[in-house]
């Protein structure tokens, strides 16, 4: 099912990663950090994934090979 958010798979780690407790706490800390720390063991892929949508989103424009490596990567995370 395709989201209509402008992110479809970074909207989808949010959704997978919130199922797990990790996002919408009601503190300061951003959530990909929020999230590392709720879920160690994907901690590194959850922490290159939120820097490579924070430089497609805000960043200059993205090129189609990070488009591509956020999509691969966010596909290859799986939550436990």
């Amino acid at each position: 099912m395709q989201s209509g958010r402008p992110y479809p798979d970074a909207a989808a780690l949010c959704d997978s990663v919130a199922m797990h407790g990790a996002l919408y706490l009601p503190d300061w800390m951003p959530d990909a950090e929020r999230a590392a720390r709720r879920l160690p063991a994907a901690a590194a892929a959850i922490q290159a994934i939120s820097a490579l949508y924070l430089g497609a989103r805000y960043g200059r424009a993205a090129s189609g090979e990070q488009i591509v490596e956020l999509r691969r990567r966010v596909r290859a995370l799986h939550l436990a």
